[in-house]
């Protein structure tokens, strides 16, 4: 389960057992899973889930950016010329070539549903992502942007359900809810949606086998931190850190999101 945003040390104080179940850790995320925001090195989902589901490093699957246009235009934007270019992204809309998702198109390398057969994937960034952000992204209000991302975690718990109930060997499934929360509630209400994880985590696993390892896992957490206005308004930013948790005890300890890759395949192979 790809928790989106989830924070380590959040989950940690509010003892969510259904999160934290027998193995629990932290995840430092080294500078090459960042991009610049706002001048500053933040943790970005696109690149880490990336690495996630092949256990390549960032400079070798090559996925940057949360919208792309393809390989080309992705490439030819990058120019300082370019970039300087008012009006451009109007005018790529109008011959019809609008921004989307990564999806295995892009990141053009072996990933781990290729490898473990059968494999059951929803709305897994770089692999087969629903489209939505886009929708939730043109969002005109916080409340607007919100309700959409709970109705889509609604609808995407009904689809786990049933989908989860069909033979397969690797089942992974992405929220982003966590996510959306994250950046618009105050830590007081995230606490509510880690509460709804959690259930929605016990759920799945009264319908498993008792003996299915169960994985969950975060991109980057959540911090707070006061805006440059002076205002002194506490904003939410993604944190240098990811989260892991497993249903088995066991002394592995992940360093980077490209570990895994190689473990899960031996999960696999055991069973």
């Amino acid at each position: 389960m790809a928790l989106d945003g989830l924070e380590y040390y959040l989950v940690v104080k509010e003892r969510r057992r259904f999160l934290l179940q027998k193995t629990y850790g932290r995840i430092d995320l080294s500078p090459e899973y960042c991009t610049l925001v706002e001048g500053e090195l933040t943790p970005y989902t696109p690149i880490i889930w990336s690495s996630f589901i092949t256990g390549l490093p960032p400079h070798k699957h090559k996925i940057q950016d949360l919208w792309t246009y393809g390989r080309v235009l992705d490439s030819i934007k990058r120019f300082p010329l370019i970039r300087a270019i008012k009006g451009k992204r109007k005018f790529v809309w109008k011959l019809g070539l609008t921004p989307r998702t990564p999806s295995k198109k892009d990141l053009r390398a072996t990933t781990i549903f290729d490898i473990i057969k059968p494999s059951i994937a929803i709305d897994v960034i770089g692999y087969n992502p629903w489209g939505y952000m886009e929708k939730l992204s043109s969002s005109e209000t916080i409340d607007e942007y919100i309700s959409g991302a709970e109705k889509l975690f609604e609808l995407k718990k009904k689809v786990v359900f049933e989908e989860i109930k069909k033979d397969w060997n690797l089942f992974m499934v992405y929220i982003h809810f966590t996510d959306s929360a994250g950046h618009c509630y105050d830590f007081g209400k995230l606490k509510m949606v880690y509460r709804a994880m959690g259930y929605f985590v016990s759920e799945v696993k009264e319908i498993v086998d008792d003996d299915t390892l169960c994985l969950i896992v975060s991109d980057h957490g959540m911090k707070e931190e006061r805006t440059r206005d002076g205002r002194g308004t506490k904003l939410h930013t993604h944190s240098n850190h990811a989260f892991f948790s497993l249903n088995i005890k066991t002394d592995w300890r992940p360093e980077n999101m490209t570990n895994f890759f190689p473990k899960i395949l031996e999960w696999a192979e055991s069973n």
